[in-house]
């Protein structure tokens, strides 16, 4: 089955490897208009210029959907952690329990996943890929796309270096029709500019995580034995008496924050304290 969907994810990019040819060399004939020129350059300027990193990725879906209207859209970024392989999510229109959802029952599923995998950034429609009769039979589509209305999705993949960083998924229901031509165009004007926020963001924080190592000194194994905590409770509480903030953590661990709420309240439970200020006059 492994080989199978290699082969089939080999054959999806070589199609589309050619079909992005295509679609650059049809360009010459594309002219944006004034006002939508003028918003490009502002989700570029944004890209670039908004230090806050999920404020970012929230303005850039926000900014895109007057250039390419959808009914939903979410921005992952590519996990550090090797049970899975997105983390972190943005979104607009979409709850957060969807987002985590699909983290944790979907993405092995996802039939689009081989496309992302491949370090390579492109913008693509899953019409492109397969048809409606078999995205249609596919449990993704079924649980995730037709309880809510979804049937068309255009993704920007973000890679550099080979390196996945993150993807943007745009999603419209049956009667708005399918991505156009034009609207990869405008994904693909964006993807190296995206790649290389996310590769310098991803750069600041594995080099902040491994100064944070650098600088805290508590034996793992104590923690993990004497308080019962596990080993991302670890990381989390190293973070916490490190002095960083809620988002930075976040960022630094490619978390929710509801899932650093989660990891802190348990945290708190099992050193019994209420806070991060007992936290600091413990003797740990």
């Amino acid at each position: 089955m492994l080989i199978f969907h290699f082969c089939c994810g080999r054959i999806a990019l070589e199609f589309l490897h050619r079909r992005r040819v295509i679609l650059c060399q049809r360009r010459v004939s594309f002219v944006l208009e004034k006002n939508d020129l003028i918003l490009l350059n502002e989700i570029i300027y944004k890209v670039h210029s908004l230090e806050a990193f999920d404020e970012m990725r929230l303005t850039v879906l926000s900014l895109l959907k007057h250039l390419i209207p959808y009914n939903q859209a979410s921005f992952y970024l590519a996990s550090n952690r090797p049970e899975h392989l997105l983390s972190n999510p943005v979104a607009v229109g979409i709850s957060e329990e969807s987002l985590q959802n699909y983290i944790e029952k979907y993405e092995d599923i996802d039939y689009t996943r081989w496309i992302f995998m491949s370090g390579k950034s492109m913008a693509y429609r899953e019409t492109d890929l397969f048809s409606d009769a078999k995205r249609e039979s596919e449990v993704l589509y079924k649980e995730m796309y037709a309880p809510v209305g979804i049937h068309y999705s255009a993704q920007l993949s973000i890679s550099l270096h080979d390196s996945f960083l993150g993807i943007i998924s745009l999603y419209r229901n049956k009667a708005d029709g399918d991505f156009s031509d034009d609207n990869l165009f405008i994904l693909e004007l964006l993807k190296e500019h995206l790649a290389f926020r996310l590769y310098h963001n991803t750069s600041l924080l594995q080099s902040s995580a491994s100064d944070l190592k650098g600088k805290t000194h508590y034996d793992t194994s104590h923690y993990i034995t004497q308080f019962h905590l596990t080993v991302r409770e670890v990381e989390v509480l190293g973070l916490l008496l490190g002095g960083l903030s809620g988002t930075r953590i976040c960022e630094v661990l490619c978390i929710s924050p509801h899932t650093l709420k989660k990891h802190t309240l348990s945290i708190y439970k099992k050193l019994s304290v209420s806070s991060r200020w007992e936290l600091f006059h413990l003797d740990l």
